[in-house]
């Protein structure tokens, strides 16, 4: 009847199923959705109809089978109303953007799978357990044992070398030690380090000159403001309990529990700038996304979309 007396709603609503119909298309696309993440955000505020528009056609359209790159589309504009933002992709999204002027980047010692455990024993007899979608670095040389950890988690029993501190180095700071077995994670904007047995010493990236000295059960975060201690009744990771796929958070920002998510897990997940802010605390199951980010909608007050096989779209 509305549309009989107004036929220009029955027109938008047309061209915004038209437009959702390319956002689905775009946005399943690896080579292209890490830049189009905050021009997509836009589109969906800029409307009210437009996340139904989008629901209707991710209920008519997916999920049918595996994702496939499209042929390449032009993008539909972003609201003019809105600055262009920085996009926020995660796990995989992230490490498909790279900038085609420095060629491709190069291959790292440490590229775990999303979903699987790579466990090695080093050439000094460490035995080092890297976690789900790790990537970094090995140095071992006649003065240096260093581990460089991009992102990701692992489990280190150090072999004894006082001549040869073992470092792990992460882009929030590093960890030294001689002898002992530790877990170092190494979120989006953290690096939580626990110590399993002997001693450990954290240098903060951002003040070097802030120094601490880790005993079992000692557990802190390495920020871009320096260590900080864990709150009062604060559970922190363990290296038996991350191996299992288990992490507790303490008032993380979502992408970090997301990128875990999506590391351990194997799927892909998409956070839009319009998610709502949310710091995260609570014990999750990492490997069972499903579960995971359905108690984490209901929590924090997250709308999330499955678009595509492997794939969720939180928003």
């Amino acid at each position: 009847m509305l549309t009989r007396l107004f036929p220009f709603l029955d027109r938008r609503r047309a061209a915004a199923r038209a437009e959702a119909g390319r956002w689905w298309l775009l946005m399943r696309d690896d080579a292209t959705a890490p830049q189009l993440l905050a021009a997509f955000s836009d589109w969906l505020e800029a409307d009210p109809a437009h996340p139904a528009a989008f629901e209707e056609v991710c209920r008519r359209l997916g999920p049918p089978g595996p994702a496939r790159s499209p042929r390449p589309a032009a993008p539909p504009q972003a609201a003019p109303r809105r600055a262009w933002r920085p996009a926020l992709a995660l796990a995989a999204v992230l490490t498909a953007a790279v900038i085609a002027a420095h060629g491709p980047a190069p291959r790292p010692d440490i590229a775990v799978p999303p979903g699987q455990w790579q466990e090695d024993r080093l050439a000094d007899g460490s035995v080092v357990a890297f976690g789900p979608g790790s990537r970094g670095w090995l140095r071992f040389d006649e003065r240096l044992r260093e581990i460089r950890l991009d992102t990701g988690s692992v489990i280190v029993e150090a072999a004894p070398d006082p001549q040869r501190p073992l470092v792990v180095e992460t882009p929030h700071g590093s960890v030294r030690v001689v002898g002992t077995r530790f877990l170092v994670v190494a979120d989006g904007s953290r690096t939580g380090v626990t110590v399993s047995h002997g001693a450990v010493e954290t240098v903060a990236a951002a003040r070097p000159e802030e120094r601490r000295i880790l005993r079992p059960p000692d557990h802190v975060q390495l920020t871009p403001t320096g260590i900080v201690e864990p709150a009062p009744g604060a559970v922190a990771d363990t290296a038996d309990e991350v191996r299992q796929g288990w992490r507790s958070f303490a008032a993380a920002p979502l992408a970090d529990v997301a990128e875990a998510l999506a590391a351990a897990s194997g799927e892909r997940i998409l956070v839009l700038p319009t998610a709502p802010a949310a710091a995260v605390t609570g014990r999750f199951r990492m490997r069972d996304a499903g579960p995971t980010l359905a108690l984490l909608a209901d929590a924090y007050g997250l709308r999330r979309l499955e678009p595509w096989p492997g794939t969720t779209v939180i928003y």
